[in-house]
């Protein structure tokens, strides 16, 4: 059969594995797959009552029930755009979202429910994410076909003007997605894979598709969960996971914690991280202690081309010397790629350059917004035989002609990663200058002691408390873009041009750190 949409994957995938579980929660509460597909089918008809139907968008929560995914499938069943919000996002910026996005359907959590039908009850329809209201009566059910390029999601990253930005993936990208990490890690229906990223975070993408379209386990993990250490690594081995994936920090965490013993991650066959470097020193200690049976794998890619375009396998002699992140490999095969200089021009081997993508898994670009579509998803200046659609990653790497390998030096303008968010820290400093007691604001990014730290300096002439600094800006950034530490001063910093020099004031407060801005 000729699969064209996740609609159709899905019911390939019901058939051959009606009573294997789909999605096993640490608690014990397990959904097979014949389940999980009737529940969503049941969401599908309370969405086609109200007409909601293919092309319109619907915002769910992002708690990880089964009501969630069953929602995300029915979506995907429906041929509807989805996107999962940050169940701790300041309203303040779920309505520049939703601004963009115009949900059809938001469905939010109990405790959420009257407050989100205030801010948005007039605009759209507000329900609460359980199955309450929804009917078990499916006999209605209309089917739905539509074509690969149809969007699957939105995932909403930082944008320079405070305004977050939604990339727009397809069925197609996913597709192409899900054959790759099959294959390339050898997924099959008994794999147990982890699920330890929030949904409305890209890594959440691998876990999800990785798992639930190709007949395996999902173990969803709660962020509360995650943060115990020795008894989430108790819960891993118990729940029999045997993929795990996360962004380096999760794992530095849980080092920094000591809760890593030999015999843990019993059952893992695989560790994959991404979405942020990974310091080879403390990535050593790690491998050391689990490489001898467990694969280890460095992962790449924006949330703009499918979560993943590289995959490097490690190895003891990366870590020969210990300078530095692994890195990342080659590109796959579901990509061709440039490194290109500020004229789009190809740069020679084992020169500097952006990365540019190209292939089947660079997305449609951002939703509802060309300006920024425009500047990223650009048409390959060097093919001249036909219109060929290219993304600028914004990443600075060189191609060693010696190993073969790409390494990644860091970023063009003040994109940064941290905890594994793609932030723009023109964002959060827009959100500080916000506060009517700030009148400037500059964040820089480095680490210490392998962490990614945030670090906000402020003008102002009056006394700060940075506790109220912290609460006030919790009405406009999600936690994780709040800096770790705040300086103030009478003025920042200026080059020779009068702009803030973000290089002078990453030397004088990111002291001890290892600057990666």
């Amino acid at each position: 059969m000729y699969i064209y949409n996740l609609n159709q994957r899905f019911k390939q995938i019901v058939e051959k594995f009606p009573d294997r579980v789909a999605l096993s929660f640490p608690e014990g509460d397990k959904v097979k797959y014949g389940e999980l597909n009737l529940l969503s089918d049941r969401i599908m008809v309370f969405l086609q009552a109200m007409a909601i139907t293919k092309g319109s968008v619907v915002a769910i929560y992002g708690e990880k029930n089964v009501f969630t995914f069953a929602a995300i499938l029915a979506c995907l069943k429906s041929g509807i755009t989805y996107t999962v919000f940050d169940p701790q996002s300041p309203m303040d910026r779920l309505q520049r979202i939703f601004s963009t996005c115009k949900p059809s359907a938001v469905f939010c959590s109990k405790e959420t429910l009257e407050v989100f039908k205030k801010h948005f009850g007039d605009e759209t329809h507000v329900f609460e994410n359980n199955f309450n209201q929804i009917h078990e009566d499916i006999s209605s059910i209309k089917k739905a076909d539509f074509p690969a390029s149809t969007p699957a999601y939105i995932m909403y990253t930082s944008g320079s003007t405070g305004l977050p930005k939604g990339a727009l993936i397809t069925h197609g990208n996913i597709l192409n997605f899900i054959n790759w990490g099959r294959d390339e890690y050898g997924i099959t229906e008994d794999d147990i894979l982890t699920n330890v990223n929030p949904l409305y975070f890209d890594n959440s993408v691998f876990d999800l598709y990785s798992a639930i379209f190709n007949g395996a386990t999902l173990v969803p993990f709660s962020q509360d969960q995650v943060q115990t250490g020795p008894r989430f690594l108790e819960l891993i081995d118990e729940t029999g996971c045997t993929q795990w994936f996360s962004v380096p920090t999760m794992l530095i965490f849980l080092q920094t914690m000591r809760a890593f013993k030999q015999d843990s991650f019993k059952s893992i066959k695989r560790i994959i991280f991404g979405g942020e470097g990974y310091p080879k020193a403390r990535l050593k200690a790690l491998y050391t202690l689990f490489g001898h049976r467990i694969d280890f794998y460095n992962v790449y890619g924006p949330t703009e081309c499918t979560c993943i375009c590289s995959n490097y396998k490690l190895s003891s002699q990366d870590f020969e010397n210990l300078e530095g992140f692994p890195p990342i490999g080659a590109i796959i095969g579901n990509f061709s790629w440039q490194i290109v200089d500020e004229d789009l021009s190809p740069v020679e081997n084992d020169s500097q350059g952006e990365l540019c993508l190209l292939g089947p898994n660079v997305g449609a670009g951002y939703y509802k917004d060309p300006e920024n579509t425009s500047k990223n998803f650009i048409t390959n200046p060097q093919n001249e035989a036909f219109s060929e659609p290219m993304y600028l990653t914004g990443d600075i790497v060189h191609y060693n002609s010696s190993d073969g390998k790409i390494y990644i030096h860091g970023r063009k303008d003040n994109q940064i990663k941290h905890m594994g968010y793609r932030i723009e820290l023109e964002e959060i400093e827009t959100a500080i200058c916000r506060l009517d007691y700030i009148d400037q604001a500059s964040v820089v990014h480095g680490f210490k002691m392998g962490i990614s730290r945030l670090v906000g300096v402020v003008c102002t002439n009056k006394e700060i408390n940075e506790t109220r600094m912290r609460n006030d800006l919790k009405s406009f950034l999600p936690d994780y873009m709040i800096p770790n530490e705040f300086h103030s001063v009478s003025a920042l910093p200026t080059n020779a041009n009068g702009k803030i020099d973000r290089q002078k004031i990453s030397e004088l407060y990111i002291k001890g750190y290892r600057n990666v801005s």
